[in-house]
């Protein structure tokens, strides 16, 4: 069971890093194309057309949208704050984009951004004021179709400093998977002891 379960774990989290680079491949029209390539290559002077063009609408063959595609940027590369405060910025209030809003397996950009070690993009999704407390608690607690939190995805990353940021803007630490298992379940399971620290810190 445990090896069937960390296998379950592993093969998710490639599908998570491998999201965003096939784009190529992906079932949405040119227009959607052009906008989800210029989050990706950061072109700020493209991007604002665009974001107002499409207004929300687009979404890949896995249901991801312009929110999932920034979470999901610079996975490899430096991440350069004043850019990505633009772009977000230009996501919420010009292309009319959810910063809560769910795939087709109930991923949301938190989770992805948990789910890839980013703790800056976590940080920001966080932190914008658009969102009541019930939004809010909904969506630093969300779970897509394995049960997972930002939580769950954060140890899975070892990103143990998003580890914290989430405890302390109250995600709840009680959640668990589809396989009965918190956090600290999982923590446990893929020893993580760091992780572990964290919590009792």
């Amino acid at each position: 069971m445990r090896i069937s379960s960390i296998f379950l774990i592993i093969f998710f989290m490639a599908k998570i890093v491998l999201a965003i680079s096939d784009a190529e491949h992906l079932n949405y029209s040119p227009e959607c194309q052009k906008y989800f390539q210029a989050i990706k290559d950061k072109n700020i002077s493209l991007l604002p057309m665009l974001a107002r063009s499409n207004s929300g609408q687009c979404r890949d063959y896995q249901g991801r949208s312009a929110m999932h595609i920034f979470a999901g940027i610079d996975y490899f590369n430096i991440s350069y704050d004043y850019i990505d405060d633009f772009i977000i910025r230009t996501l919420i209030y010009l292309g009319n984009e959810d910063i809560n809003v769910s795939d087709y397996y109930f991923n949301t950009p938190l989770m992805l951004a948990a789910g890839l070690g980013k703790y800056s993009t976590v940080a920001k999704l966080l932190s914008y004021p658009i969102l009541s407390d019930k939004q809010y608690n909904y969506m630093i607690n969300q779970q897509n179709y394995l049960g997972f939190t930002a939580l769950h995805y954060a140890v899975i990353a070892r990103d143990y400093k998003t580890i914290k940021m989430l405890l302390n803007s109250g995600a709840d630490r009680y959640v668990k998977d589809k396989n009965n298992r918190s956090f600290i379940d999982l923590a446990q399971l893929l020893e993580r002891d760091m992780a572990l620290m964290a919590f009792t810190n």
